[in-house]
């Protein structure tokens, strides 16, 4: 999703902020794994670093995220459990993205939370044409 603030610099900020290192850890799915089900509730939110996953809601694929994506993002934003499922289409690498390290990505670089806004707003969207609301 393009916008204010794009995925190589959201990658940029995780790096300079030391935990994109080679300690960091990462979350590995496999192709057809869940990455995020629907009811459960949401403490991070998720960078892809490679791979792709979609995101799919009442049994409807609204979006497919490809790497340099954000998945969960809501689960930061209120303490609702997840609206979607998201499913690894491919063999994914993800980073989690908790909450201190959100509120300190939005206070490096502000037009972060342009980013998640966008994002947000783009999935609200799709929701919307993909359900006549």
């Amino acid at each position: 999703m393009a916008g204010a603030f794009s995925s190589l610099e959201l990658m940029n900020s995780i790096a300079n902020m030391g935990i994109a290192g080679e300690d960091t850890s990462r979350i590995e799915k496999k192709a057809g794994e869940a990455i995020i089900e629907e009811g459960e509730e949401g403490q991070v939110m998720f960078f892809v670093e490679s791979g792709q996953a979609n995101i799919i809601v009442k049994g409807r694929t609204i979006e497919t995220v490809d790497a340099g994506g954000i998945i969960g993002e809501m689960a930061l934003i209120d303490t609702a459990t997840r609206s979607a499922n998201v499913i690894a289409t491919t063999d994914c690498c993800l980073i989690p993205i908790g909450r201190q390290l959100f509120v300190n990505l939005v206070k490096k670089n502000p037009l972060f939370s342009l980013y998640v806004m966008s994002v947000m707003n783009q999935r609200l969207r799709a929701a919307s044409e993909n359900f006549g609301n």
